[in-house]
């Protein structure tokens, strides 16, 4: 029975501490590398957004199925380099990190990996944990080390991949270092030198054939940009969608000054998110794991995979979809509850 028990206390040392051990390490990489064997969901979002890039450069864009932005020609070099497999293995290693810096425990990291929308994102090879969750990363542990220039820099390099779905997490990046803005100027140059030379190659420049892609889209771009879009702007219209934000913001504003909510800086970083996604234009369902990452829970998990699995059998899914993500992420708000712990830093501190 002691044997037992001795088992029972190194297995909840493991999987219930925060990541810290060699060991525990392991057991990320071990489950990074499992990832190569997810199924692939056709079409698979590595092969329609690198296809075609540098081979036509400089006329990239006369595929008009691509409307990644110019300085993708550099930025999406290392996705292209590791291939789908791992671009996947490496999602996974992001997410170690993530749970790292949180101290969060193997659970926490688990219920990120096997939640149903991550499984999502990993079944597409998608590059949205690489653009909208990695440049926070990189721009927290890169504040006030040496080389906090470049580390803003990358950051800020990287979210332009996606701007559509980090423009709020860029309005708080100014926003909270307007009184230290000298210390922007460097990382803001490092994004002009990677964004304006490549958006001025070719005739018209690429920034111009960009535009007219996402402008007219082609018929395969309507077609996702109509079945896997989670903008409620899109949705009702933009006043409408502004209105059902606003109350939904309300709610948990009011949840949390009643103390029933505890408040972090990772329900603070979900929600930028989540307001970029929602009233944005366009957000495809890949993009949510990067949000829900931030606020992981075994309970969301688990609603995640009722209302998915239920919802299928819908004829009209598509019809009710911005509506059942959008009661999946407001609700992961609720179900993230850390301990005193694992609670990082107030980033609206004002003095951060």
């Amino acid at each position: 029975m002691r044997n037992e028990s001795d088992l029972t206390k190194n297995i909840k040392k493991i999987f219930l501490s925060p990541l810290n051990s060699f060991g525990q390490w392991v057991i990320v990489v071990i489950v990074a590398v499992l990832f190569i064997f997810v199924p692939q969901w056709y079409p698979i979002d590595w092969e329609l957004n690198t296809t075609g890039i540098w081979s036509r450069f400089p006329d990239t864009y006369d595929n008009p199925n691509h409307v990644y932005p110019p300085w993708s020609v550099i930025l999406m070099l290392p996705y292209y380099w590791i291939r789908a497999e791992g671009a996947r293995i490496f999602s996974v290693l992001v997410i170690g990190w993530l749970t790292h810096r949180n101290q969060w425990s193997l659970n926490h990291f688990l219920a990120i990996v096997l939640s149903p929308y991550f499984l999502i994102t990993m079944s597409k090879s998608s590059i949205d944990i690489f653009v909208l969750l990695l440049p926070i990363l990189i721009w927290e542990y890169s504040d006030g080390k040496k080389w906090q220039s470049v580390g803003w820099g990358t950051a800020m390099c990287f979210s332009l991949l996606k701007p559509q779905g980090m423009v709020f997490i860029w309005v708080y990046w100014i926003w909270s270092n307007r009184r230290r803005f000298r210390e922007l100027i460097i990382p803001l140059g490092i994004l002009a030198l990677v964004t304006i030379p490549t958006s001025l190659i070719g005739s018209p420049p690429l920034f111009i054939q960009w535009l007219e892609n996402i402008l007219n889209p082609s018929a395969q771009n309507i077609y996702f940009w109509s079945n896997n879009n989670v903008s409620m702007t899109s949705h009702l219209g933009i006043i409408p969608g502004l209105l059902l934000i606003s109350c939904l913001s309300l709610i948990l504003f009011f949840l949390t000054h009643s103390g029933r909510i505890v408040w972090t800086a990772n329900h603070f970083y979900a929600s930028l998110l989540y307001l970029s996604f929602f009233l944005m234009p366009y957000t495809s369902q890949q993009s949510l794991s990067s949000a829900m990452a931030f606020v992981p829970s075994w309970a969301s998990v688990i609603l995640q995979t009722v209302i998915l699995k239920t919802s299928s059998y819908l004829t009209d899914y598509v019809k009710y979809m911005p509506w059942l993500v959008l009661i999946l992420s407001f609700v992961s708000l609720l179900f993230y509850q850390p301990h005193k712990h694992q609670i990082p830093p107030d980033l609206t501190d004002p003095e951060k």
